[in-house]
Order: C-alpha cells, then sequence, then structure tokens
C-alpha cells in the first residue's frame, strides 16, 4: 500500500542503524569534534526500547536512558555513499530528547505515529512523528515534532488507569489514534481531531468479556479506517474496527477449535485494504487470520521446519504494498522469515548477526522505500543489530547501543 508514512508492525519496538565509517567519507577534523561531542553519550546505557519511525531515507530510533530521558538517533543502513556521508555528518549521534517534566521519567513506550501532520505551529504537508509513552505520573504523554519540539500531558483515560499499549497508527494520514487497556479491562483511544486530543471508551468485545493484550493495530481503506486486533479474556481474537460511519467489534475465534492463541506476530494491511494478523498458536505454528476482499479466513503457515518452533516476534510488514513478510526467532536461535512471493509463501533462514552473537529480543521492523525490508534486533554482545534487503541481498550490520 503506497502510504505517505509508514506504519510500525508492533507498538513498543525500537531500532537504529548504522553504517561502517570505511563506507563513508569523513573529515577526520570533524570526526574528533563529532567524538568529544559524544563523549558523555559513550558512558551512557539505554536501558528500555521506545520505537522506530521511517522518514523521507533513514529511519529515527528511540530509547530510554538510565536517568529516564528519551534519546534518539538518525540513520540509515542501506543508502548511498552520499546519503551515509550526509546522515554522519549531520545525525550520526544520540540526540538527548529529555522527558515529560523535570519529575516525569518516561516509565515504557506506548508508540510512534509518522504522518504528514498540519497541526497548529507544524510545517504544512512535512513529514514528522509523534512519540507516545506513558510517564511516571501515569498519564500518556506525546513528544511531537514540527517548527518546534515539545512535550504534551494527554492524561489518562476517564475514571482508569492505562494497564498496556495496544497500538498506535495514523488516520487520514495526519490524525494519530493511540490504543491503550486501561485498568478497567476496556480498551480506550486517545486521538486527535484535528482541533484537540481527545479520550474515547472503545468498550469490551462482550460485557463479559475483557481486553487481554495486543494482536496489533493497522488501517485500512487508505489509511482511513482503524482496526485493532485484542485477544480476550475468551482467548479469542477479537477485532475493533471502524465501519465508516460507526464502530464495531467482530469475533474472530480461534485458529482452530482446539488451537489457542499465544502471543501476536504482528499485524499489518495488505494491497491497502485487505488486513492481515499473524499469531503463534499453542501448537507451534505461526497463523494468519486474513480478509480476502468477501471473507475472514485462517492460514497455517507451519513452522519454519518441522523440527524448529517459533519462540517469538521479530516484526511484521508489507513489502511492495501487498507482499507480508513476518519475521520471527526459531527454538534453534535463528532468525526465519515467512514471506509471500506474490504466488506462494515461503520461509526463509536469515541466520544470526554474527559468528558467536545470538538473538537477545526484537526491537522490530519496517519497510523503507517500500521495497526495503528492514528487521532490528538486540544482540548477545550488547549491540543493536539490523538485518535488511538492498534490494539484491540481505546483510547485517550493527551499532553499539551506547
Amino acid at each position: 500500500m503506497k502510504n505517505k508514512f509508514l506504519k510500525i508492525a508492533i507498538a513498543a519496538f525500537v531500532i537504529s542503524v548504522t553504517f561502517s565509517c570505511e563506507d563513508v567519507i569523513v573529515d577526520n577534523e570533524f570526526n574528533n569534534k563529532l567524538s568529544v561531542q559524544n563523549s558523555s553519550v559513550v558512558q551512557k546505557s539505554f536501558i528500555k526500547p521506545i520505537g522506530v519511525s521511517a522518514k523521507f531515507f533513514s529511519t529515527h530510533a528511540y530509547v530510554i536512558g538510565n536517568e529516564g530521558n528519551m534519546w534518539e538517533r538518525r540513520t540509515f543502513p542501506g543508502g548511498t555513499k552520499k546519503e551515509k556521508k550526509i546522515l554522519f555528518l549531520s545525525k550520526a549521534k544520540w540526540n538527548n530528547l529529555g522527558k515529560p517534566k523535570n519529575d516525569v521519567d518516561i516509565i515504557e513506550s506506548i508508540g510512534i505515529a509518522t504522518g504528514n501532520f498540519t497541526f497548529p505551529t507544524y510545517i504544512s504537508n512535512s513529514n514528522f512523528s509523534h512519540v507516545f509513552v506513558k510517564g511516571s505520573d501515569g498519564n500518556l504523554w506525546v513528544y511531537w515534532e514540527g517548527k518546534i519540539r515539545d512535550w504534551d500531558n494527554l492524561g489518562e483515560p476517564i475514571n482508569t488507569s492505562i494497564d498496556k499499549t495496544i497500538g498506535t497508527l495514523i488516520v487520514d494520514n495526519d490524525k494519530p489514534y493511540v490504543f491503550v487497556k486501561g485498568f478497567d479491562n476496556n480498551l480506550w483511544c486517545n486521538y486527535w481531531t484535528g482541533a484537540n486530543w481527545n479520550w474515547r471508551n472503545q468498550g469490551k468485545p462482550k460485557s463479559n468479556i475483557s481486553v487481554i493484550e495486543s494482536m496489533g493495530a493497522i488501517t485500512v481503506d487508505g489509511g482511513d479506517r482503524p482496526y485493532v486486533f485484542v485477544k480476550g479474556s475468551d482467548n479469542n481474537l477479537w477485532l475493533n474496527w471502524w465501519s465508516g460511519s460507526k464502530w464495531i467489534w467482530s469475533n474472530q475465534g480461534k485458529p482452530k477449535f482446539n488451537i489457542s492463541i499465544v502471543q501476536s506476530m504482528g499485524a499489518i494491511t495488505v494491497d491497502g485494504g485487505r488486513p492481515y494478523v499473524f499469531v503463534k498458536g499453542n501448537d507451534g505454528n505461526l497463523w494468519s487470520n486474513w480478509w480476502s476482499g468477501s471473507k475472514w479466513l485462517w492460514r497455517n503457515h507451519s513452522k519454519p521446519k518441522s523440527n524448529i518452533s517459533i519462540t517469538e516476534s521479530m516484526g511484521a510488514i508489507t513489502v511492495d504494498g501487498g507482499r507480508p513478510y513476518v519475521f520471527v526467532k526459531g527454538n534453534d536461535g535463528n532468525l526465519w522469515l515467512n514471506w509471500w512471493s506474490g504466488s506462494k509463501w515461503f520461509w526463509s533462514n536469515h541466520g544470526k548477526p554474527s559468528e558467536g552473537v545470538s538473538i537477545v529480543k526484537s526491537y522490530g521492523a519496517v519497510t523503507i522505500e517500500e521495497n526495503k525490508p528492514h528487521v532490528y534486533l538486540e544482540g548477545s554482545d550488547g549491540n543493536l543489530w539490523v538485518n535488511w534487503w538492498s534490494g539484491s541481498k540481505w546483510s547485517w550490520s550493527s551499532v553499539p547501543l551506547n
């Protein structure tokens, strides 16, 4: 789907990418100044991921530092030498974006929304990000970009507090929607009308069925209709979706009557109007619940190999607008990809980041320039790694997280 913004496959992810210095023409005097400028950052440790956005030809990674501040790094692994040089000279460092208030630390990520915002004080039709976090005061906070950058307090859902993140998305390319689970077990939405922020109670799937956790959030039909997938207390997959005139809850069921949903593998939109949500079943297989254009179907994507089970999600994205790519970690410790060629599904083994480096946890996946998948993860060496497609081959790159 050719949107003017990129959807993040899983809300609470961070990625960072880098390039090797031998690929970049760098002025030695400037490089020395850069090292001094970043000397305070070198000793820093980042304790939690926030998320990633992709803008223009670069990615922007956001993390929480051990002092409770948010940090950002802008890089691009698959660009030309000229693009790499531009980024190295301008943004090849961690930038301290502070915290919501002096006495409010960042507790966890809620998600990132990137679009062509036209809010007051914004540059019209520019590609900016909103970064949503939960503060130590329990409130939802947003860090927004424009002619200036600032923090805004969006408060809490009415008569309850934020329990878990569900997903973040963009409607009509310029209206962020943030979905969270409240401690009342309802689904809540904080959204931008074009003039102000509002909280809306989306309720429960049914009066006796609570929201348990997120399965993914996306938009369909050109980005103007939100679809939010959750797991209910009945262990079924449920969908809260906007018809164009009202919100509706739909029971999507289970992969099979005897197969339960264990965890989300991500949600995406194919061809602009067909939702796909991927889950891991208690049989160890990858399953998808997808819209054919006329009805909902469940598909068994099986395992990477008969003796290799899925252990966790690494992220799900759409390539070329119509081809799903689902990254998972196998119980062999390798990164695996289940992808649609246009005519059939394949499993591909992407291995480990490097010899002696294991995959610790996922940081998410994005598509750059509509056809270049990038999946990010933390290695056992303490570095962030990216497995990315250049257009002709897959490569691994790393960057220190300090």
